[in-house]
């Protein structure tokens, strides 16, 4: 095997070949790894070669630098006969035909590592499994940002039931204070009913200093209940007047 046997194939597979990939197309790269000026040259592997290994057996083939060389296509032998510049003119047109081949050989092997890249059933695993990935990042973003919108909604409907709560307290706690006040208010016209329907009071002026009393010194709706039952109840007994005298004493 050398560059100039002209039993060396140049045959590549096309990529529509039938059969095993690995079966296809490992003879051909080990073919063409005999002219690799870099040794030891990465071997195709198997269905199961790590991603890694064969992300660098196509990164080394897409860089593939041949030592093939094509002298044995000369069309002219400089040897032959002619003057110096005869000479000199196959000898320029020999080198130009032998890059143009080496050019064309390069080709032919980037479209041989093309075709191989396109039918290994390596990169479309490893293309499916890319595309998981992304699928559970997307996933995972839009969960995040599905959580962020709930939390958001959430958030602003819990501020809205605090602040209707806040209204509703505030409101139940002014009613509350009113119907507080209203009951103030008639507890204190039921004990001034009280002291007025009461006959041991003739003095109008005492009656009215020691309602006064009272009602200055009881500022709650029990307390005054509690007094004016009291009253009530002594003046069904007959003692009223000497109850009212002992719930001013006290006061």
């Amino acid at each position: 095997w050398d560059s100039v046997d002209p039993e060396v194939s140049t045959d590549i597979p096309t990529g529509k070949e039938k059969g095993d990939f690995f079966a296809v197309y490992a003879p051909v790269f080990e073919r063409e790894s005999r002219f690799s000026k870099v040794t030891p040259v990465p071997v195709l592997g198997d269905a199961e070669a790590a991603r890694d290994d064969v992300e660098a057996f196509y990164e080394f083939w897409y860089s593939f630098d041949s030592w093939r060389t094509f002298e044995y296509l000369d069309k002219e032998d400089v040897g032959g006969g002619g003057n110096r510049d005869d000479k000199r003119y196959i000898d320029t047109k020999n080198r130009k035909e032998r890059a143009n081949r080496k050019k064309e050989d390069g080709q032919r092997v980037r479209t041989f590592v093309d075709n191989a890249l396109k039918a290994d059933p390596r990169m479309a695993r490893f293309k499916e499994e890319d595309k998981q990935k992304r699928n559970a990042r997307r996933n995972a973003r839009e969960d995040e940002d599905r959580k962020a919108r709930e939390a958001k909604v959430a958030a602003e409907e819990a501020a809205k039931q605090a602040a209707v709560a806040a209204v509703t307290a505030e409101q139940d706690e002014k009613k509350s204070r009113q119907d507080a006040h209203k009951q103030f208010k008639k507890e204190q016209r039921q004990l001034k009913l009280a002291f007025k329907n009461a006959a041991f009071f003739g003095d109008v002026t005492a009656f009215t200093a020691k309602l006064d009393k009272i009602l200055a010194a009881k500022k709650d709706v029990d307390a005054l209940v509690a007094v004016r039952t009291e009253i009530e109840a002594a003046h069904a007994a007959g003692n009223g007047a000497a109850v009212v005298d002992e719930i001013v004493a006290k006061l």
